[in-house]
Formats: C-alpha cells, sequence, structure tokens
C-alpha cells in the first residue's frame, strides 16, 4: 500500500467524526462550553489511511506512578526504522480500564498531530435549551447544548466554503443579420429639406448684404447716391430675388 507525508496526519477531520463533551457550565445554569475530541477509532482510520495499516503499532504498559497506562505509539519510517511516541492516561470514571487505554491512545496520537488542531479552537459559550445534541447535567442544570460552528481553519478543504464566484455573464440574445439601410422616416425627409432650403436662403441673403455693403462704399467715395437711394433699389433687387415687398427686416440688417 502506497502512503502519504507523514504531515497529512495532521489535517483536520471531517465534523461528523469530531466528539464534544461539556466543558464549563455558568453560574446562571443557562450557558456552557463544548471541548472537541475525536474517537480512537477515529484516529486509527488516519493512520491507515497516511501509512497503512502495517506501517503503525501501539503498545501500553503501568505508568511509572500512579494506575494509569502508557501509550506507545510507533510508526514505521521509509527506511525501515521505528518512531515511537509516548503519552498516558489515569483510568475513566465510565469503563475506567477501557477509558485509560483509549485516551492514552489518543493523547500518544496527538504527539504525531492527530488531532492536534482541536485545541486551538476558540472557546465558545453555547446557550443550553431544551432540545439539542449534547446532554448537559451540572448542579442542577440540566439541558442541550448544540456545538458550535467550526472555523475554516478547522475544516477539510473539502468541507470549507469557497467565496461566491463571479456571477457569469448574462446570455445575450443571438445578434439579428444585418438589415438593409432603410430610408429615413418622413419628418426627417421634410426636416431635410426645411434645413436646405434654410442654408440656401441664408446664402443668398448673405451675398445679398456683402454687395450691399460694397454699393455704399462705393457710393460714399464716389458721392453717386446716397444711402436711402442704395437702399431703396437693393431692397428692389431684394423683392425681385425673394419675392417679398415688406423689406424692413433687410433694412434692419443693412
Amino acid at each position: 500500500m502506497s502512503r502519504l507525508p507523514l504531515a497529512n496526519l495532521c489535517k483536520p477531520f471531517p465534523p461528523e467524526d469530531l466528539e464534544w463533551r461539556v466543558g464549563n457550565v455558568a453560574k446562571s445554569g443557562k450557558m456552557c462550553t463544548l471541548l472537541a475530541y475525536i474517537t480512537s477509532r477515529a484516529v486509527m482510520d488516519r493512520l491507515d489511511a497516511v501509512v497503512g495499516p502495517e506501517n503503525w503499532k501501539d503498545e501500553y504498559h503501568k505508568t511509572p506512578l500512579g494506575n494509569g497506562f502508557e501509550c506507545r505509539l510507533s510508526i514505521r519510517m521509509t527506511d525501515g526504522t521505528w518512531v515511537t511516541k509516548i503519552d498516558g492516561a489515569e483510568p475513566t470514571q465510565i469503563e475506567s480500564i477501557k477509558g485509560a487505554y483509549s485516551d492514552s491512545f489518543k493523547r500518544a496520537a496527538v504527539k504525531w498531530g492527530i488531532g492536534r488542531y482541536l485545541y486551538r479552537l476558540p472557546l465558545v459559550w453555547v446557550p443550553i435549551q431544551s432540545k439539542g445534541q449534547i446532554y448537559v447535567s451540572s448542579k442542577g442544570t440540566t439541558g442541550y447544548a448544540t456545538p458550535p460552528e467550526l472555523p475554516q481553519w478547522a475544516l477539510p478543504v473539502t468541507y470549507q466554503s469557497k467565496p461566491p464566484s463571479v456571477a457569469p455573464a448574462a446570455e445575450l440574445p443571438n445578434p439579428e443579420p444585418p438589415k438593409d439601410e432603410t430610408p429615413h422616416d418622413e419628418l426627417w425627409t421634410k426636416d431635410q429639406k426645411w434645413f436646405c432650403a434654410a442654408m440656401g436662403s441664408l446664402a443668398v441673403m448673405l451675398r445679398f448684404v456683402i454687395g450691399l455693403w460694397r454699393r455704399v462704399g462705393r457710393s460714399r467715395r464716389h458721392g453717386e447716391q446716397n444711402d436711402d437711394e442704395i437702399l431703396f433699389s437693393s431692397s428692389k433687387r431684394a423683392n425681385f430675388m425673394w419675392g417679398n415687398d415688406d423689406w424692413s427686416h433687410v433694412a434692419l440688417m443693412a
């Protein structure tokens, strides 16, 4: 069986592999802390998955002091040598001998990095309610508590929430084939004709004013006609050009 680097022993466990027990209960009896831990089976599964069942072993001996047990958890390195980590535990209140074996095994596993991250979890107070996952009983206080959510760094990569992805671009409608250029509508045609006519009239009027100004200048130099005679003759010429008898505006412009 191929083995993985030992660093994989330190990876977080899925939330469903964790167990929780009550830590402290507030004097009010309304809040408590919950402590996370892993089971012996989760440790065994992690060792099997990383180094293989044939590359690890555990041995138990009585502790030099007291009536507890120490676990010697050994892993065979790639060069064939064995490395051992040792830790111990006292008998527990329930199933004392089995509890001592189990706790010493898990504590030795922590020295290999298995589940060590659980000791860095923040201490969170959760409410004690009538319903929940963890039963709470302490100094007359009974109820249930629900474990807090784990921080992102304490979850496997596959359990970590992913950042919101960029919203997909909206689907654009299929472009319509180019249409032949359509003629301008009737209103635009009328406006265009009016504009052209106005520009033409403006050009004619401009030529008239320039000519009138030149005539006035020549007449003054030679004394041929006074200004009123020049204006009257020019107005008749403009009347012939535009067909308009009211030349007050022409006089003003002149």
